[in-house]
């Protein structure tokens, strides 16, 4: 009776761990109060595969009181676990004693022997009032191979062939263990070095990017294991940039800064087409002398005239890409800058929040906010066009720069949501809530980034 009592437990458990991991996107994005805290293993903390790791976590006393109870889960194949309440301190006679502070959940995940190295992520999930699903902060956590389980690396991989100069490409490196290939590229001790880093850069999660035309190579090494060299070939791009990258330097947030000039020349034997430019919010063009879908013979050049309008404080980062008709990855440009405040300017958004009620039959309903400058020096701020459905209409968006007292009155539209596939079907179903944010941009140096909540209820 007992046996069957445990081995009904054991499934009931197991069944738990499935139905979490099935759902646990949805689980993260539930509830953001700190309802569940991973107390251990803490961030950092190192283990090797096939090892376990003992959880530890605190939860409210209402999750505790909720069954099934606490679960961990981890990301990429790290597996899950049902935790267990701790039981009370006895006391010398045998009576329970309470125990203070809030309670505590433990269990164990045991590492696959196989899993590769890298880094992991922990979340503690749990079912709360009205079953919502209540996740804790993330704890991450760094898998490696045990001492002495590599037994060799693979042969090197194919020569990695860049078409393009700001191309990225991730490069893998696979080790042969006692329990099969495994894939090293995430292991904190492989150091990626390569030969000619004017060619070539390694960046985070050994993702490689073309610097300029050239072969050289990168050097793997495991720290007091074998290493491989992979070879690298970047191609001369289709269309050259004057520059890979450009830093426009530090300029008031919202503001326009001086402009910038990339040459762009066809250094091909044929002729190709110049297709399109895709620019980031902060680093744009002001002014295209390439001209859209016209023909770059061998040779020939056309100027892009660029400026970096800050939209946040610090550093920012941003990329242009151009791309061709040939079979040729687009040619990249990366910017960088940074958003400066302004001392002594003082924003204010009334209201921060907008609300629609409309019945789905209408259309272009229109509510305003004000934004005031309340301090000494002059604001600079940027309003986007849009966000979601909601339009900034009325000329209202985009750049403003108000005197100490002045108001800019920004009109905030419902847009005209997809017609229906059927007629007699709205557009939003019943009594639904469309939200999105709208970010205001100004140089204020409290409030860099100013949110304002829209939403809309539909009868």
């Amino acid at each position: 009776m007992r046996n069957n009592s445990a081995r009904i437990s054991t499934i009931a458990a197991l069944a738990f761990v499935l139905t979490f991991l099935s759902g646990a996107s949805r689980a993260l994005a539930a509830d953001p109060a700190p309802k569940l805290e991973i107390v251990t293993p803490t961030t950092g903390t190192v283990f090797q595969s096939g090892q376990t790791i003992q959880l530890t976590v605190l939860t409210t006393h209402a999750l505790a009181a909720r069954r099934p109870g606490i679960a961990v889960l981890g990301d990429g194949g790290l597996g899950g676990a049902v935790l267990h309440r701790r039981r009370a301190f006895a006391s010398p006679l045998g009576t329970p004693l309470p125990r203070k502070g809030p309670p505590v959940f433990g269990g164990s995940i045991v590492i696959p022997a196989n899993l590769k190295p890298g880094q992991y992520k922990l979340t503690a999930v749990a079912r709360g009032l009205r079953d919502k699903l209540v996740a804790s902060a993330p704890v991450y956590v760094q898998i490696e191979l045990p001492p002495n389980a590599l037994l060799s690396l693979t042969p090197p991989p194919p020569p990695m062939v860049f078409e393009a100069i700001g191309e990225q490409l991730p490069l893998r490196i696979v080790g042969n263990t006692s329990g099969g290939l495994v894939n090293l590229t995430g292991s904190q001790n492989l150091a990626l070095t390569a030969s000619d880093p004017s060619i070539v850069s390694v960046g985070p999660n050994a993702m490689v990017t073309a610097v300029a035309p050239g072969k050289t190579s990168l050097l793997a090494t495991l720290s007091g294991g074998p290493s491989m060299s992979v070879p690298i070939e970047v191609l001369p791009p289709a269309l050259t940039p004057s520059a890979t990258s450009i830093d426009f330097g530090a300029q008031t947030i919202a503001t326009e800064s001086a402009t910038q000039i990339l040459t762009i020349t066809n250094t091909l034997s044929y002729a190709i087409n110049y297709l399109s430019i895709t620019s980031s919010p902060e680093f744009y063009p002001v002014v295209d002398n390439c001209a859209r879908g016209g023909i770059f013979t061998p040779g020939w050049s056309c100027t892009i005239i660029l400026t970096f309008r800050p939209l946040g404080v610090g550093q920012r980062t941003g990329v242009i890409e151009i791309a061709n008709n040939a079979v040729i990855a687009p040619t990249r440009i990366y910017f960088s800058g940074i958003g400066n405040t302004t001392p002594g300017v003082q924003a204010q958004v009334v209201p921060k929040q907008l609300f629609f009620e409309v019945a789905n039959s209408k259309r272009g309903q229109t509510r305003q906010l004000r934004i005031r400058n309340l301090g000494t020096a002059v604001l600079h701020g940027y309003v986007p066009g849009g966000a979601g459905p909601y339009g900034v209409t009325g000329g209202t968006a985009g750049m403003f720069t108000l005197a100490h007292g002045k108001t800019h009155i920004v009109e905030v539209t419902l847009e005209p949501p997809a017609p229906p596939p059927s007629p007699l079907a709205q557009p939003y179903p019943s009594h639904s809530v469309v939200s999105a944010t709208l970010m205001i941009a100004t140089d204020d140096p409290a409030q860099p980034s100013i949110p304002v909540v829209l939403q809309a209820i539909f009868r």
